[in-house]
């Protein structure tokens, strides 16, 4: 039965591809997605180019994780509001990770390390 099922799906598949028009529907389906690329490719570059803007030892990054102390502390889920401008500070990628993770005990311990680091 599964055998018979699966030798119909392959000769549907070989049977579409035979089919006319359907090289003209994938062309038409690369041209869209690629246009689709082409207006993301921007956002991306910009991503990718500008990256951490922000350094541990920063004044910015002192005052960010000052106020993340205090959240992280009282296990205050609302930090994980303050994860856009974290990403920001270079070397937070696993602080940001744990506060994902809602694993605020342990980036509690992460930030202790990040500011014992920037001095």
């Amino acid at each position: 039965m599964v055998n018979e099922q699966n030798t119909r799906e392959r000769k549907n598949h070989r049977n579409m591809d035979d089919a006319p028009g359907f090289d003209t529907l994938m062309d038409d389906l690369k041209r869209e997605l690629d246009l689709v690329l082409d207006k993301l490719r921007p956002q991306q570059d910009e991503h990718i180019t500008h990256g951490p803007a922000v350094t541990a030892d920063s004044e910015q990054a002192l005052q960010l994780f000052g106020k993340l102390k205090v959240m992280l502390e009282n296990i205050n889920p609302e930090c994980i509001g303050l994860l856009d401008e974290l990403r920001a500070v270079e070397g937070t990628e696993q602080l940001v990770s744990q506060i994902e993770d809602f694993e605020f005990e342990a980036a509690a311990r992460t930030l202790a390390e990040i500011k014992k680091l920037s001095g």
